[in-house]
């Protein structure tokens, strides 16, 4: 009844296509906002703890972000979950967001293995340090093991736990490396 009730109607202005067929994807009107925000106040929150990706909760300690991990876990049963939000909030290495910033203003907000440079093309620093040696297996937090890199690459080398070939100087994914374009600051094996 609910979906009924939205203006939406095919035929309408689209706003991109959806990948699973000829559906379309449409801007809502407030009218139509204001009817879904009603009807989802009153439904619960999902009990369920979430699985958070680790490169999500790396990304929220590297910006120094307590509110925003904390968030992410509030929702969670206590058990394993406060055993983890101990961990974030006490005993994770915190990292030096300064590290990050050095990065950026080295390498001019250039990715150092496509050099896609967000920064001149937008205006935006949304390349990311990411660090050669993971903090969570041993490696230090500072210049000499971080890289700056895109969000893509970033997933990638995460998603695929690509190790850094220090005699080839690149990430080593599958049979490939990519191989840092840009390199103006020391990286220690």
């Amino acid at each position: 009844m609910l979906i009924r009730r939205l203006s939406v109607r095919a035929g309408g202005a689209v706003l991109g296509r959806a990948f699973q067929g000829h559906a379309a994807v449409r801007r809502l009107t407030e009218a139509d906002h204001q009817l879904l925000a009603a009807y989802a106040a009153e439904m619960p929150l999902e009990p369920r703890a979430r699985l958070v990706p680790e490169e999500r909760f790396e990304a929220l300690l590297l910006a120094g972000d307590e509110a925003a991990v904390a968030a992410l876990m509030r929702d969670e049963e206590p058990g394993l979950a406060e055993e983890r939000r101990r961990y974030l909030m006490t005993e994770a290495v915190r990292r030096d967001r300064q590290h990050v910033e050095a990065l950026r203003a080295l390498y001019d907000g250039r990715c150092q293995i496509c050099e896609w440079a967000p920064r001149a093309r937008y205006g935006a620093d949304i390349c990311e340090g990411h660090h050669v040696r993971w903090l969570s297996r041993g490696g230090q937090d500072d210049l000499s093991n971080m890289v700056l890199i895109c969000p893509n690459h970033h997933r990638v080398l995460h998603r695929v736990d690509a190790p850094f070939d220090f005699a080839a100087g690149g990430f080593q994914i599958g049979q490939a490396i990519e191989l840092l374009a840009l390199v103006h600051h020391d990286i220690a094996a």
